[in-house]
């Protein structure tokens, strides 16, 4: 039994491509995010998507000239706004950091110098930590002993999670398609626009009739890429 599974995993070595190559890189760039949500009884809240940066080192595993799998270590921005309607001026921008792990397969196409790709897998992840920043008012108060009346103030604060509502994993999926051109034999730069479409709420289930939130993120990065088997790279 051992001696075949010994030769079993020989024979599928066998097929692996002379051309099979790891490589490493760095990307970065931006990102739009949005919050898909139902606003259920505050129906003067309104979600707008914002923008941020994200930043991955990508690390790929080429079997053949047109496919090969990547795994990546990416922070990313996933930010949103709220803002409440009809009282205009009246916001809360959230910025939220996560650390995530993509993981997709990659199909590529085109010549030897310029290629283009498409990607399609899943990524998994953290929610690392979170801010707001706004400008809110309360419609009870006194204003410097003036009496009652509106009080406005803004404010700028991290934001505290808690463990009972919160939920910080997340886990989604996600399709690419990109560009790549072949400097050398040994770099790559490349450009790419991806969307990340989540499966996780941002809440767990802690109340009756809960409205679901999903953080979805479109990013366009760029980057370049380095191959780390020099003797096993096509010749230009």
């Amino acid at each position: 039994m051992k001696k075949a599974s010994i030769l079993l995993l020989l024979s599928l070595a066998s097929l692996l491509p002379a051309s099979a190559q790891w490589s490493i890189g760095i990307k970065g760039g931006y990102t739009y995010s949005t919050l898909s949500t139902k606003t259920r009884y505050f129906y003067d809240w309104n979600y707008v998507g914002r923008s941020g940066f994200a930043i991955g080192i990508p690390v790929q595993y080429q079997f053949f000239d047109w496919f090969a799998l990547q795994a990546e270590l990416s922070y990313n921005q996933k930010n949103y706004r709220l803002e409440r309607s009809p009282y205009y001026g009246f916001y809360e921008n959230r910025t939220n950091h996560y650390l995530s792990v993509p993981v997709y397969a990659r199909f590529s196409f085109g010549g030897k110098k310029v290629r283009g790709f498409l990607d399609a897998g899943g990524y998994v992840g953290g929610w690392l930590a979170s801010r707001r920043q706004g400008i809110e008012f309360t419609q009870f108060g006194t204003n410097q002993g003036a009496g009652t009346g509106n009080i406005y103030y803004p404010y700028d604060e991290a934001y505290g999670f808690d463990t009972r509502r919160d939920n910080r994993f997340e886990g989604g999926l996600l399709l690419g398609i990109g560009i790549e051109y072949k400097i050398t034999s040994l770099i790559a730069v490349q450009l790419e626009g991806r969307y990340c479409y989540s499966l996780s709420d941002m809440q767990k289930n802690y109340m009756t009739d809960q409205a679901p939130r999903y953080l979805n993120s479109f990013l366009i990065q760029a980057g370049v890429a380095f191959s780390l088997n020099p003797n096993r790279a096509q010749p230009e």
